[in-house]
């Protein structure tokens, strides 16, 4: 590889990797405000282009035409519309097709491209430490989100690297002090959904050992009841949210409990008129609108700023996809999930359980279909499983052909995998 393209490449990792982090930065271009993450995309894309690394594979087309089905009935059944299809199905497309480039121009090193995500993910933690007694002092921002724009936004994209580094602080006694760092940030940050996330990491962490196992309980029960008692915030999300479940009635409840719940009743109402495929993709929105009203408690939100929270992306990337997309949505989000675990210790599957973390965090709370970081760890997570396979495939033949006897069909299955491992 040319020294030009060498430099090419590692700009478009770098810049890429560092956008994940990118979601507070806009940029105002005729007076529309655009993400400047997806001016990176293009200006990327045209390197990639210039590359020769371009690169759509099967599943993404068969990923688009589910996209494009589930629109085709919402727009049939009369509960979609054109601009708010069209939207989502650009953004996602866009989005899914520029990492799909992204991994391939980077030769599938996922690993290389994972560690320096966990490193600046480190950093963002460090800039957020440095930036908390500031916004503390001065604004009275009493919750870390360091350069993102929420402390659950922090949580969300910076949860993988917690347990990547935790994982390699237990194993080998390395980067002890990038989990501490990490942990006080998300402490700072003050996420109910982030001590989530936390818990199930630590539960994920211990199975591994058998006498762990029995003290699983005992420590998520005082770690959970440590973090509900210290921070004021959550034990009003966790008390309204429990009297909600119970009473179904969201009076005089807290706006985070109010965005998480009226969503998910609009989509029960999605959910019992269109089961199956729900609405349409892009269509929770519309729905929002068409049930809100229904909603017990909606009398206390009504002509607030609140009314509308998170109509768009229902709070909730699980809530939004069985609204938009129904049961089956949900179920194939499930089979992915599944059909793409990782399944055994070593350091990349180690990364793929880091994102099962991701995943957990996405579904409960980011509601976007096409966040800056999404599709990497998405991408990640596929590619990861395809290549572990195949390289399993490539070694088995290879230990068959030294056997004495083996036929030539196996022979030529090597030749057919031998040139690697790529996706």
């Amino acid at each position: 590889m040319k020294l030009s393209s060498i430099l090419v490449r590692n700009f478009i990792l770098y810049s890429t990797t560092a956008a994940l982090f990118g979601t507070a930065v806009y940029l105002f271009i005729g007076g529309i405000m655009i993400q400047g993450f997806y001016l990176l995309m293009l200006l990327n894309l045209f390197l990639m282009f210039l590359l020769k690394r371009l690169w759509i594979p099967l599943g993404l087309l068969v990923f688009i035409s589910f996209l494009i089905i589930s629109g085709t009935v919402g727009l049939i059944q009369g509960t979609d519309s054109i601009p708010r299809l069209a939207k989502e199905f650009l953004g996602i497309s866009m989005s899914a097709f520029y990492f799909c480039c992204f991994f391939r121009t980077i030769d599938f090193n996922l690993e290389q491209a994972f560690r320096l995500y966990a490193r600046m993910a480190y950093w963002v933690a460090v800039l957020g430490l440095i930036l908390f007694p500031i916004r503390l002092i001065f604004f009275g921002d009493y919750r870390l989100r360091s350069i993102l724009t929420e402390p659950s936004m922090f949580a969300i994209t910076c949860i993988p690297a917690l347990y990547y580094y935790a994982d390699r602080w237990q194993r080998h006694g390395v980067h002890g002090r990038r989990v501490v760092v990490l942990l006080v940030a998300f402490i700072l940050a003050g996420s109910s959904n982030g001590f989530l996330a936390v818990l199930l990491g630590l539960s994920i962490f211990l199975m591994r050992y058998r006498r762990a196992k029995f003290l699983l309980p005992v420590l998520l029960f005082v770690f959970g009841s440590a973090f509900y008692t210290l921070f004021s915030d959550v034990t009003l999300r966790i008390n309204d949210s429990l009297r909600v479940v119970q009473e179904l009635d969201l009076t005089h409840t807290n706006l985070s409990t109010w965005a998480l719940f009226s969503n998910v009743f609009v989509a029960q109402q999605v959910l019992q008129e269109h089961p199956w495929l729900g609405n349409g993709l892009g269509s929770h929105g519309k729905s929002y609108e068409k049930y809100i009203g229904d909603v017990q408690g909606f009398d206390d939100f009504s002509g607030t700023k609140a009314e509308g929270l998170n109509a768009e992306d229902a709070n909730s990337l699980g809530t939004r996809v069985l609204s938009d997309m129904g049961f089956l949505g949900g179920a194939l989000v499930i089979w992915f999930i599944w059909r793409y675990r990782p399944r055994t210790d070593t350091e990349s599957d180690v990364m793929s359980k880091a994102i099962w973390l991701y995943f957990f965090l996405k579904l409960l709370r980011g509601g976007q279909y096409f966040s800056n970081e999404q599709y990497f760890f998405i991408g990640f997570y596929i590619l990861n499983q395809v290549i572990v396979r195949k390289a399993q495939i490539l070694n088995s033949a290879r230990e068959r052909v030294r056997k004495p006897g083996w036929a030539l069909g196996a022979r030529q299955q090597l030749h057919v995998i031998g040139g690697g491992v790529r996706a």
